[in-house]
């Protein structure tokens, strides 16, 4: 595994429930939230290369993200 992916697997594992939590508050369906917490973390995956470690809050970047999917 390669630094990159290893980082972002830890931002994953640190985020995953609260932003599961979160796109739950913005009331979609409970069936969707898996679906679209998957959608934003693939939109970060793919942000990230140009971002690396220049996050300053990364949960708040994720929400974003995910709003923006929602």
């Amino acid at each position: 595994m390669n630094p990159r992916d290893h980082r972002f697997t830890e931002l994953i594992q640190e985020h995953h429930a609260s932003l599961r939590y979160f796109i739950h508050s913005l009331g979609v369906n409970p069936a969707w939230v898996d679906d679209v917490a998957q959608d934003a973390f693939l939109i970060a995956y793919r942000k990230c290369p140009s971002l690396e470690d220049s996050l300053e809050n990364p949960g708040a970047w994720l929400r974003s993200i995910a709003r923006n999917v929602v």
